[in-house]
Formats: C-alpha cells, sequence, structure tokens
C-alpha cells in the first residue's frame, strides 16, 4: 500500500482492456481493501467507483464477486454507510441475486 500500488491500479483501470486484466485488477483492489492490518478508509474509498461500476456493468461471476467483496471490506472501514447507499450498490446487487 505505502508504493502506491493502489493508485496506480485505480488510475489505469479505466484503461484495462482485457477481461483477464480487469478481473486481476478488481481482486487486486478488493484484497488491498482488506488487508492486514485494515487499511485507513481514505486509502481505499477510491476503490468504491470501481467496485460501482463493475456491478453496474459487468456480468461475470467471479468479478462481482471481487467487486462486492471489495464494498463489503470498505464499509466495515467506516460507520458511514452513506459512502455506498447513495450509489444504488445496494439495490444492482439485489438484482444480479435473482
Amino acid at each position: 500500500m505505502q508504493q502506491g500500488a493502489l493508485k496506480l491500479i485505480v488510475q489505469s483501470y479505466d484503461q484495462l482492456k482485457g477481461e483477464q486484466s480487469r478481473k486481476t485488477a478488481v481482486w487486486t483492489l478488493s484484497n488491498l481493501c482488506k488487508g492486514s492490518p485494515a487499511p485507513e478508509l481514505e486509502q481505499v474509498q477510491e476503490c468504491v467507483p470501481i467496485f460501482y461500476s463493475v456491478i453496474q456493468n459487468e456480468d461475470g461471476e467471479e468479478i462481482l464477486v471481487d467487486a462486492t467483496l471489495g464494498l463489503c471490506y470498505v464499509s466495515v472501514l467506516t460507520d458511514d454507510s452513506p459512502i455506498m447507499i447513495p450509489m444504488g450498490i445496494v439495490t444492482i446487487i439485489l438484482k444480479h441475486l435473482e
């Protein structure tokens, strides 16, 4: 985290072309959000828009699971759930479960 891996992945995510590259990036971001010890919210909150975009636009099960887990990891870093709920993430996740 101190070497800037998260920031680099976030900044370059939109330029990733292949499905496998996107899956790997989301998996990596999710794991960086989980971390041990847990990261500070300020370090990982910029991952939320990527996780949201994946949940909204992707249909592959693996990438959806990793994005959802990433959101879970970020959500436990704060008591301020409006970081996620106003963006409609919960509704979209429920649609994927149908």
